[in-house]
């Protein structure tokens, strides 16, 4: 069993958190010394900036590209189509004239321990229309 939204129009607000190549994970440590050293190299170059990934995004948003197809929840519940707002003060908002309590919804799952992934839930309260989602650090957060 379970509860669909039908209709929904998602309103997503995003900050670009840029991570320097020197305090990035190294996924790569199992690679051969050469291919470690020209893979350092070319991070290392000096045109990584925050400007750069925030061209990237803004670019391929505006023509609605992505990698993966948005989806929030379950893939099976992907997004049919989107648009990037650039001024969300003059895009008029539509939320719908309604309040309810949909109980407890799945927030994301945890991968902290990648053997182990663990579900994080939060309860999901619509206001007029919209459901806003807690911080995932937040206490809201049912792990």
């Amino acid at each position: 069993t379970g509860m669909i939204l039908r209709d929904v129009a998602y309103r997503l607000y995003a900050e670009l958190e840029f991570i320097p190549p020197r305090e990035r994970p190294r996924v790569y440590e199992e690679l051969p010394e050469t291919v470690r050293e020209r893979e350092e190299e070319r991070l290392l170059r000096g045109d990584e900036n925050p400007g750069k990934y925030y061209g990237i995004f803004a670019r391929r948003a505006a023509k609605g590209q992505y990698f993966n197809r948005p989806y929030l929840g379950c893939r099976e519940f992907s997004c049919a189509s989107f648009h990037l707002v650039e001024d969300p003060e003059r895009e008029a908002r539509r939320p719908i004239a309604e309040s309810r309590d949909f109980g407890i919804m799945l927030y994301d799952m945890d991968f902290s321990d990648l053997k182990n992934p663990q579900p994080m839930f939060f309860r999901a309260k619509m206001e007029n229309g919209v459901i806003m989602l807690p911080d995932a650090e937040s206490e809201a957060i049912l792990r």
